[in-house]
């Protein structure tokens, strides 16, 4: 599992150091967003404004999506659930959705839209690239790219080390839970 002294140092290399750098801010709230609320990553890609309750600090799952379909569906059973916002991340996403606003516009109902074509969310694949990559730079992971045996010249990442195995966005389930446990004595 990841430990808090990982999680900040993940954090501190992704804060972006240039406010005008919308896909770095992008990057760090979405990882930011992951890592404090313990999603799963098409809980995650499947957030828009209406589940984030910024006024009351509150926030919503009830929707995934999976192979590109959003739905009204979680995993299991208990996983619907509305929670309040760890104060961090409220400030976080306060000032991420004044940024959004500004760069993709207020009709953008996605939290994390696609950097092509912003009435789209980001895929769970572009969310687990920027964390391996990530991971790689602070020294928790090792990656090759390979190319698609498709031939359509696109290529991937593959994990050749991680201290996560290959449940680089579980580790943040299981971070997130063990907080929560740790809070509450």
């Amino acid at each position: 599992m990841i430990n808090r002294q990982e999680v900040s140092k993940l954090l501190a290399h992704l804060t972006p150091r240039n406010n005008d750098d919308i896909k770095a801010i992008q990057k760090y709230v979405c990882i930011s967003t992951l890592a404090f609320l313990g999603l799963r990553l098409s809980e995650l890609i499947a957030l828009k404004w209406e589940h984030i309750y910024l006024d009351s600090g509150r926030w919503e799952i009830t929707h995934t999506i999976v192979n590109g379909q959003y739905a009204r569906s979680v995993k299991a059973d208990g996983s619907e659930r509305n929670n309040p916002l760890p104060s961090e991340l409220w400030k976080v996403l306060k000032a991420w959705k004044i940024v959004h606003n500004k760069h993709v516009g207020k009709k953008i109902e996605w939290i994390f839209p696609s950097f092509g074509y912003h009435d789209v969310a980001v895929t769970a694949k572009v969310v687990r690239d920027w964390l391996l990559l990530a991971l790689v730079d602070i020294g928790l992971a090792e990656v090759e790219i390979r190319k698609s045996l498709s031939g359509d010249n696109k290529a991937y990442l593959k994990i050749k080390w991680c201290k996560f195995k290959k449940a680089v966005t579980k580790t943040f389930r299981h971070f997130n839970v063990t907080c929560l446990l740790n809070h509450q004595q």
